[in-house]
């Protein structure tokens, strides 16, 4: 790229952001009854194992232990960040990344310039500090170091100046950082971190005499790795091996829309209701592909690589949360959840109550992946996939402009979006020494945790019933 071309893209994203107005911040009910000034710092896309060691080695110290934050599948920002939010009342995202495929328009949209100001994203309101604009957000890859650090000033500046009881800042250039830095470099950046959060607390207790606790969580895990390429095109020929054929636009019933996102381990395809579960067999000899998934009625179906199959069978309370589901094996055990249940007292086919479920399963290779699946096909997206597919751990799907935009850096040191445990678990941590939080934390349960005044305000306008399952199956 020339240095004209350069700055005139530059430029073109400055044009654009300066007529875009801020949507309003959210505003909670009920926060000023909470009982002291809390502060929520989302750091995306940091993983427990990492905030694990960062602690093990003396950072972060004045915080409680970092606990798991099983995330949502896709492990990715827009559906992390919306599965996380649902018990604020935060509604259904329009796709599960910003680049999704429209039914209204029949057609992929999103994750253009112009696309970040149209559609609109209900999660990005909660935040007081958020990056809206499409420069902000091409700093945090292009200079995720320089983003970060721009987060925490903001982060600071709200804290010591605004009169809210709760407060909620991004720290986007994490991801970034990670995507295109590695894990060295990620590691002394929340070094960083930590130090620039020990000094603002200081600095908050000279100015206030009031009680401050500080929650930092994150939007899903990450996996570092020397990544091969699961590519559209091995797709492609899978399908039209299957009879089917890959198409922008949903028009013949043999038509598959496979929806590339930037560099992730998972994606999502749209296809015609009767051609699911054949789009979905076809995946299963691609490359790279670990599992398929594809709903039918009350259930969810799962393949593997090696062909291993089992469906997830829910069933739910009138209020719409499901109470209870079973693991069904058609043949074999592709989640390797057998020896869990076994374990559990349990046999392969019984119904198991959901709160089972997420203990039994959250330390698994593929944590809570039968409650991820029915929210992720069911619940938090608008535009709902046909099939859904994880690759595995050493492999990255997208378009290959992506990939050739990470050498302009220092290539791709890794990436998120799957199922298994990596990227599946983000974190949660306080210094509140009198928080006891769980083992483990599901993403919908961080804001009941720390936020109860709050989110029984919410529960209240939905006639005392939690908000939870949106939609049911069909």
């Amino acid at each position: 790229m020339t240095l004209g071309r350069f700055f005139g893209f530059f430029f073109l994203f400055l044009t654009v952001s300066c007529g875009f107005h801020r949507p309003p911040v959210t505003v909670l009910p009920d926060a000023e009854k909470e009982p002291e000034k809390i502060l929520f710092i989302a750091i995306d896309g940091i993983g427990y194992e990492m905030m694990h060691e960062l602690q093990k080695e003396g950072y972060f110290s004045d915080f409680q232990p970092v606990v798991p934050l099983t995330v949502t599948f896709p492990s990715a920002t827009t559906i992390g960040f919306t599965g996380i939010f649902k018990p604020l009342d935060v509604g259904l995202v329009p796709g599960y990344e910003s680049r999704f495929y429209s039914y209204k328009d029949n057609e992929v949209i999103g994750g253009t310039p112009g696309d970040i100001y149209k559609i609109h994203v209900n999660y990005k309101t909660y935040f007081d500090a958020f990056r809206h604009t499409m420069h902000e957000k091409a700093v945090m890859y292009a200079f995720p170091g320089v983003a970060g650090k721009e987060d925490l000033m903001r982060t600071e500046k709200l804290l010591l100046e605004s009169p809210k009881k709760v407060i909620m800042t991004y720290l986007g250039g994490t991801d970034g950082a990670q995507h295109l830095l590695g894990r060295n470099r990620m590691m002394r950046f929340m070094i960083f971190v930590d130090r620039f959060i020990t000094r603002m607390k200081k600095r908050y207790r000279l100015l206030h005499d009031e009680p401050l606790k500080v929650v930092l969580f994150s939007d899903h895990g990450f996996h570092f790795d020397r990544l091969k390429m699961v590519g559209t095109g091995e797709i492609e020929k899978a399908l039209n091996t299957a009879g089917l054929k890959r198409s922008r636009h949903l028009v013949d019933e043999n038509d598959v829309v496979v929806v590339e996102y930037g560099l992730l381990s998972a994606g999502v395809m749209m296809t015609h209701p009767k051609q699911r579960e054949k789009a979905a067999r076809s995946l299963t000899g691609v490359d790279g592909i670990d599992l398929v998934f594809w709903p039918e009625g009350k259930r969810v179906h799962m393949v593997n690589s090696e062909g291993e199959e089992a469906y997830f069978d829910y069933h739910w309370s009138q209020g719409g949360k499901p109470t209870k589901y079973r693991y069904v094996p058609v043949s074999g055990d592709p989640l390797d959840y057998f020896p869990i249940i076994s374990k559990s007292g349990y046999a392969s086919g019984d119904w198991i109550p959901d709160g089972r479920w997420k203990k039994m399963t959250a330390q698994a290779y593929y944590p809570d992946a039968g409650y991820r699946l029915y929210d992720s096909f069911f619940n938090l997206v608008e535009n709902k996939a046909s099939v859904m597919f994880s690759v595995k751990p050493n492999y990255q799907f997208g378009g290959f402009a992506a990939l050739a935009g990470t050498y302009l850096k220092f290539g791709h040191k890794g990436t998120h979006g799957g199922l298994f445990r990596d990227t599946s678990t983000g974190m949660v941590m306080t210094d509140d020494p009198k928080m006891n939080l769980p083992d483990a934390v599901r993403y919908d349960e961080m804001f009941k945790l720390f936020l109860p005044q709050v989110t029984r305000a919410y529960q209240r306008r939905h006639g005392k019933r939690e908000i939870q399952f949106l939609t049911q199956p069909h």
